[in-house]
């Protein structure tokens, strides 16, 4: 299993286009965990208390957003990523 450390070298700009395969709350917590609204990363109470829903529940999301991408970006881990756009082009990196 993946986790939000997975993609700490992964600039802003490409993990916004990485998560748009996602739903929007699951964008959203994962943004408010990462800190990708110029702030620093948040703990799950933290980004709870912000999205007002209980931290089990941000757990909750966050597991399900990164099995999401971990399908989507099965090729992350042999060193290469492969973006799968909405219109189902793909592009590699």
């Amino acid at each position: 299993m993946i986790d939000l450390k997975t993609f700490e070298n992964v600039g802003s700009e490409e993990f916004l286009e990485m998560i748009e395969g996602l739903t929007e709350k699951e964008q959203a917590v994962l943004m408010v965990l990462r800190g990708e609204d110029g702030t620093e990363p948040r703990t799950h109470e933290e980004a709870g208390r912000e999205l007002g829903i209980p931290a089990e529940e941000v757990r909750q999301i966050e597991t399900r957003a990164l099995e999401t991408m971990e399908r989507l970006y099965s090729g992350w881990r042999q060193g290469k990523f492969v973006l799968i756009h909405k219109d189902g082009t793909r592009e590699e990196f």
